[in-house]
């Protein structure tokens, strides 16, 4: 949420692996942590999921491993990667209600060569009313 406004701030990430040379799921490299990239903008029509989306595909034709996960409940991300929103379980909304855990969301994206969690509409659905551990920030209740 943007810190002054309290408005949602629709993100998609990105975690590439430096040292993996090919696209494959496991751990990372041994004493390698991986890159955590966050496209984020409170302004809508930016260029966030395009950035997101090309981005994720020219570090897997390069050769990293990368994860793009969609937590934007519009879903572009996921429809650009060639993934219909509409035929995805679970998604990203799964995973952060802890109805499955992130490794059993992971989708491969042929097109562009590099994994993703989905996202689609279910994320707004509750407005995080339903997240583990969410606590309102007005009265900070439950």
């Amino acid at each position: 949420r943007h810190e002054r406004s309290g408005t949602a701030v629709p993100a998609v990430g990105l975690l590439a692996d430096p040292a993996a040379r090919t696209p494959s799921r496991g751990a990372t490299s041994p004493g390698v942590m991986p890159h955590v990239l966050a496209v984020v903008n409170q302004k809508g029509g930016v260029g966030k999921t395009t950035t997101t989306v090309n981005l994720a595909a020219a570090l897997a034709q390069a050769g990293r491993r990368v994860l793009l996960v969609d937590v934007d409940p519009q879903g572009n991300a996921t429809m650009g990667s060639g993934i219909d929103k509409r035929q995805i379980e679970p998604t990203v909304y799964a995973v952060l209600i802890d109805q499955c855990r992130a490794h059993d969301a992971i989708l491969r994206s042929a097109q562009g060569g590099y994994d993703l969690i989905a996202a689609n509409r279910e994320l707004a659905i509750t407005g995080g009313r339903e997240l583990p551990g969410w606590r309102s920030q007005r009265t900070g209740a439950p």
